[in-house]
């Protein structure tokens, strides 16, 4: 049984995903720290690039065996699904040159009966793909004439919308630059059922509504008030002191409460004599005085206080209110009347506040407010009438919008009369083409289904009849074509198992170079993913992981394998095999330009790119929307872009490593004769150039013609470029140069750096795997 710790590792997101491997986390091994690097988003597809020591094979390692990694994590695939790491462990675990190696269960041809059976049903079935073939060729020719059929109605259609545009604009909206779109109009609009109308009526009911400009008003809101005055009742209260205290009456009786609030301020600070008569204070007076000025006192004053507050934020809000609707200038409102009244409104206002701030200073005092909420219902009377005025414009657009729509209606019920013909004509041949397209649909969907039950018959006889011969044969075969003549595979004594030995059946021992090994090996793997060293697991479905595939190769083999993994990338992405994804990691620039080129140059949604980067002796992992790794190739291509205008020898370098990587590593291109075909100085220019891919290093080496003149790099480029031209290869030239020059103009540039062309052009003078 697994420890919790353990069934977590395997269960880890399984309910997210499918068969794919969605997520890696990496964590506490090699040079991924205690932190650790978490991959999310991966694909069908997926790319990662990075340089030797960076991290790469510590991922194949990890999924080749989650088990080993404690603190490293993968999506798990599911239970039918067997994960494939091809990686340098696996080439030292299945190929020690001493010793067997597991043979390749696949289907093989060791029992006659069911064999020839298979080829039976097998031909039964090329039959019926034929006949799938003859269906698909009768129904592209029908698809065709009915094509031609839609063609010419569209024809037809646009030759009315130009005969009526003029007249009839609106109904066009839509439809005037796509014929396909206007011919779908027409079929949509044949079953109009309007009353047909006369040509000069409709021309008259569109003058009318369409002429005219309408548009739809927002109603305007009435003034409001944001304050409720429940204590205006205090202005009209004498505020003053209480009745029981023995000085009251005189204070009363004088009317001089706020004369004396007024001097009991000040007697604390008179050291005992009045502040009004300069006399020694009795000793109790100011007992009585704060007996007098009680809390009903202090209520009364607070009460007036936040009246005054409360009037001063009303006043605020109310003017604001007024002032907004003035500057709006709404042309169906009076916008005089307004500031009229508004300018009464703020007087009396200004006037309330002068009296409420006498109040707060005299508070026995008894005032009363200027009434403005007659003005206020003036305003919102005019407001109101403005409301009308909007609501009944609003109406008419409202209308004027139904009675567009029911024109438009009938104008169309106009156009379809006039293309009634071309209509009728039309119909009657493409619903006769649809039976006859669709028969044969249905004809080829039988078909492909019987196929299908045969294919599956198939299926099930092959798996009485796999072997591990089918393997050996198909691996020495490809040995063979790749030029691998003095080895091949042989089936072991040892039952279910290979070994590797000479043409004349001699053990190899440890005498298979490295590229040898190397590419052996990866066969044997590419033949392990048609099935399985297990009989049982032929059929399994795959997750292949693939660990820099070419190291040790030299560059036709490279693109031998090149084309085997892009074989992989292409059944993935097909499903038409047991491999469900791929992940792939390589150092090697060229490799990865082979194997994820796409003809579109544009990323695919089942692809993803990732670089793996180390620093400071600690791995991470960055995604890229699309692919990031820019061809060596192309990069130089790019500085020779750039260096135009630099030094001649920087400039010529550049050149140089250009015509070896094309017509030496890509072309295959024998340069000798092309120095005999310039003159004179120009000779002497391309024999510099050349002398560089004759010697074969990667040096600066001395030129054979050197002129200080201020032209001189543009005849370095001339010459370039003429032996592209003399050489027949002109087109590429070209295409390399403008593709350059036009990501430079528009902006289309990927962002290369000078530090990433630096690099890759160490790789295109480096890398000659």
């Amino acid at each position: 049984m697994f420890c919790g710790k353990m069934w977590y590792k395997l269960n880890f997101l399984r309910l997210m995903g499918d068969y794919m491997i969605n997520e890696i986390t990496l964590r506490n091994v090699a040079t991924y720290d205690n932190k650790g690097v978490e991959i999310k988003g991966l694909e069908k597809v997926n790319y990662f690039y990075g340089s030797n020591g960076s991290g790469k094979t510590t991922i194949s390692e990890v999924l080749r065996n989650i088990d080993e990694f404690p603190d490293c994590y993968i999506t798990q695939p599911e239970p039918d699904h067997k994960i494939f790491v091809y990686n340098r462990n696996f080439v030292e675990e299945n190929f020690r040159q001493n010793e067997h190696i597991k043979g390749i269960f696949t289907l093989g041809k060791d029992q006659k009966e069911t064999m020839e059976q298979i080829k039976e049903t097998k031909d039964e079935i090329e039959k019926h793909r034929e006949k799938i073939s003859d269906l698909n060729e009768g129904i592209e020719s029908k698809e065709d004439e009915r094509n031609s059929n839609r063609n010419i109605f569209k024809e037809e259609c646009w030759s009315i919308k130009d005969k009526y545009t003029s007249y009839f604009k609106e109904a066009f909206t839509g439809y005037k630059n796509s014929k396909k779109n206007l011919m779908k109009k027409f079929i949509a609009e044949a079953d109009n059922k309007n009353e047909l109308k006369k040509f000069i009526d409709l021309v008259h009911r569109r003058e009318a509504l369409f002429e005219r400009t309408l548009v739809k008003v927002d109603t305007i809101s009435l003034i409001q008030s944001t304050i409720e005055f429940q204590d205006i009742s205090i202005l009209n209260t004498r505020i003053i002191g209480a009745d029981d205290v023995d000085i009251s009456n005189l204070i009363n009786k004088l009317n001089i409460s706020d004369w004396v609030l007024q001097g009991h301020a000040h007697m604390h600070n008179t050291d005992g004599i009045c502040p009004f008569c300069q006399q020694e204070l009795p000793d109790d007076l100011d007992a009585k005085l704060h007996s007098y000025f009680d809390q009903t006192y202090s209520e009364q004053i607070n009460r007036l206080k936040s009246f005054s507050e409360n009037y001063e934020a009303y006043k605020e809000d109310l003017i604001a209110q007024i002032k907004d609707l003035i500057n709006k200038d709404h042309e169906y409102i009076d916008n005089k009347m307004l500031q009229d009244t508004f300018l009464l409104i703020e007087a009396k206002i200004k006037d309330n506040m002068n009296l409420i701030k006498s109040k707060l200073n005299e508070p026995s005092k008894v005032i009363t407010l200027q009434d403005i909420s007659k003005n206020i219902i003036d305003i919102n009377v005019e407001i109101k009438k403005a409301n009308e005025s909007i609501t009944e414009n609003n109406d008419l657009v409202t209308n004027a919008k139904e009675a567009k729509q029911v024109l438009i209606g009938d104008i169309w019920r106009y156009l379809i009369e006039q293309n009634k013909e071309n209509y009728s004509r039309y119909k009657s041949k493409d619903d006769q083409l649809d039976k006859e397209i669709n028969g044969r649909k249905t004809g080829k969907k039988n078909k492909e289904k019987h196929k299908k039950n045969l294919e599956e018959e198939v299926s099930q006889l092959q798996k009485q009849v796999t072997n591990i011969e089918h393997s050996v044969n198909e691996i020495n075969k490809r040995l063979r074509a790749f030029g691998f003549t003095n080895f091949k595979l042989a089936t072991a004594t040892e039952k279910g198992h290979y070994k590797i030995v000479r043409e004349n059946g001699e053990d190899v021992e440890n005498t298979l170079s490295e590229g040898e090994k190397t590419f052996i090996t990866f066969l044997y793997f590419y033949n392990l993913l048609k099935g399985s060293t297990d009989r049982e697991e032929v059929t399994t479905n795959k997750i292949v992981v693939l660990d820099d595939p070419i190291s040790s190769l030299d560059s036709n083999i490279l693109f031998i394998v090149s084309n085997l993994t892009r074989e992989i990338i292409e059944e993935v992405r097909s499903e038409t095999g047991e491999t469900r994804q791929l992940i792939l990691l390589t150092h090697n620039i060229y490799f990865h330009k082979e194997v994820s080129f796409n003809r579109h140059n544009q990323t695919l949604s089942n692809e993803s790119f990732w670089i793996v980067r180390k620093t400071d002796n600690k791995s991470y992992v960055q995604q890229y929307n699309d692919n990031p790794i820019k061809s060596s190739y192309e990069l130089l291509w790019k500085e020779l872009i750039l260096l135009k205008n630099q030094s001649l020898i920087t400039t010529q370098n550049v050149m140089r490593r250009i015509l070896e990587n094309y017509f030496t590593f890509f072309g295959g291109v024998n340069l000798t004769d092309i120095v005999s075909k310039f003159d004179d100085e120009e000779k002497s220019i391309c024999r510099s150039l050349l002398t560089w891919l004759h010697d074969g290093s990667h040096h600066i080496n001395e030129d054979l013609y050197v002129e200080r003149s201020t032209d001189i790099v543009a005849r370095y480029l001339e010459v370039f470029r003429q032996i592209f031209y003399k050489m027949g290869h002109a087109s590429h030239y070209e295409m390399m140069m403008k593709n350059i020059e036009h990501k430079e103009r528009d902006g289309l540039d990927d962002g290369i750096s000078n530090e990433e062309i630096e690099m890759g052009t160490k790789e295109a003078a480096s890398t000659s795997e």
